[in-house]
């Protein structure tokens, strides 16, 4: 009688050699994977710097502008108030040159 093909030494030898490269090749997919995963972190990780970079710095140049506003604002009322406490004053605070006497 012959061996089913299953239980030959042979059959069982070429099904080590399949599975040791099914494997082999699952493991290079594994490291493949891994990699290609650390390079999207870090690619992530850059991206998400430059952008809180980036926002960081509208946020500052916005703070910048309001400052600037409230600066102005607060000189246009110092002014106001001088043109009221002394009205024979020259300057005004809308710019004209005329004087209220």
């Amino acid at each position: 009688m012959i061996p089913p093909p299953e239980q030959s030494k042979l059959y069982q030898t070429l099904k080590q050699g399949d599975d040791r490269r099914k494997i082999q090749q699952q493991s290079k997919l594994q490291v493949s994977l891994f990699k290609q995963k650390e390079l999207l972190k870090k690619d992530i990780l850059k991206k998400r710097a430059l952008l809180e970079k980036e926002l960081q710095i509208d946020i500052q140049n916005e703070i910048a502008a309001n400052v600037t506003i409230s600066t102005a604002d607060s000189t246009t009322t110092s002014n106001n108030v001088i043109t009221e406490v002394y009205p024979g004053n020259t300057y005004s605070s809308t710019g004209d040159s005329s004087t209220t006497r």
